[in-house]
């Protein structure tokens, strides 16, 4: 069970791991094709040997309905009990912690129901401000392959922005915008925008200094309307990216973020959005309890020693996953891949930011 990807499926309705739902996948093609069979064979003759054939098709055809059956029901049970386990424990924990958080600060004006209360509670009157300054390009970049590749390409803190622009046949243009994660643990006026006061904006559902910070960037890269964006952070940039492609702003076609405390961000767009997060990595915790997404959403174990907590939330190590959603026989994790176009040559521009 350790090395195994845990698949939730868009609305929660089935969870499962890859291979379960690989299989469920390869059932269901199975009985529509056997159920095909079945209804042609149904308007032949009479002959013995023609009836034997189509009672066994159709025997065939039960099966792999009962089969579909099984695994529906089981990776919906599994869906059912992730949900008592939120509805018992994480929210709970949630309003817990928010209240506490409001009486510690006297801020029992605020109601209190979740970790997005707390975050406001702590983050007091915050006025978000961010500059940004283009520090780096790269000419014939390629569009990644993957979602490795993606993971790959989120910079390091310093220079926290990096925007990949391809124009394509047809007059259109595909960008992806790969955002890091925390550079500074402190709330220090002055430094990084990726800071913790953006940390606690994001989870209150306010807009941070790192959200302006990346949608300036975006300007100074030439983004436009019309433009059709992939969306990629970590940690502190995965709730950005998040909270970017949902904003009505973009026409976005595709998410993903890892490590990311994105619980509270539901995903709603019409665009395939993958969420990895590491069982034993502490910052998706942050992000309070899972919401209904129509994101994909898939968690491992890091592979990291106990206690590792900086292994467990590191880029590389979220790589490693991604480089094992890749491999994975379920189709539903190919969909964002495969959505998207494979070849153009473009630029890549870098960007570091500080808090205005």
């Amino acid at each position: 069970m350790s090395d195994s990807l845990w698949v939730r499926t868009p609305g929660g309705i089935r969870v499962a791991t890859d291979e379960v739902l690989a299989l469920l996948e390869w059932l269901e093609s199975y009985h529509r094709r056997a159920r095909a069979l079945c209804d042609e064979m149904g308007r032949s003759s009479g002959v013995a040997q023609v009836r034997q054939a189509i009672d066994a098709a159709h025997s065939l055809e039960e099966w792999s309905r009962w089969m579909v059956r099984s695994l529906d029901v089981y990776s919906q049970q599994v869906a059912a009990h992730e949900k008592a386990r939120s509805q018992l424990f994480e929210s709970p924990r949630d309003r817990a912690l928010s209240t506490l958080t409001r009486v510690a600060l006297g801020r029992t004006d605020l109601p209190g129901s979740g970790v997005e209360e707390g975050a406001a509670a702590l983050l007091g009157h915050y006025r978000p401000a961010a500059e940004v300054e283009q520090v780096g390009s790269h000419q014939q970049t390629s569009i990644p392959q993957s979602i490795a590749e993606r993971i790959a390409r989120i910079p390091e803190t310093g220079t926290p922005i990096q925007i990949d622009s391809y124009p394509l046949s047809d007059g259109s243009r595909h960008v992806e915008v790969f955002i890091a994660g925390t550079a500074e643990f402190t709330n220090q006026r002055g430094g990084s925008s990726f800071d913790m006061s953006s940390n606690l904006a994001l989870v209150a559902g306010l807009t941070s200094a790192s959200m302006i910070a990346t949608q300036k960037a975006m300007v100074a890269a030439g983004l436009r309307a019309t433009d059709r964006v992939v969306f990629v952070g970590h940690s502190q940039g995965g709730a950005v990216a998040a909270r970017l492609a949902e904003s009505g702003r973009y026409t976005t076609v595709g998410l993903v973020t890892v490590g990311a405390p994105t619980g509270s961000i539901t995903v709603t767009g019409n665009y395939p959005a993958l969420v990895i997060e590491h069982r034993d990595d502490v910052v998706p915790e942050l992000g309070g309890s899972r919401e209904t997404t129509d994101a994909v959403v898939v968690t491992a174990e890091s592979g990291s020693l106990p206690g590792d907590i900086i292994g467990a939330h590191s880029r590389e190590g979220y790589e490693a996953t991604a480089q094992r959603i890749d491999e994975s026989p379920a189709q539903q994790l190919q969909h964002l891949r495969q959505s998207l176009p494979h070849s153009a040559a473009g630029e890549s521009a870098v960007f570091r930011e500080r808090e205005g």
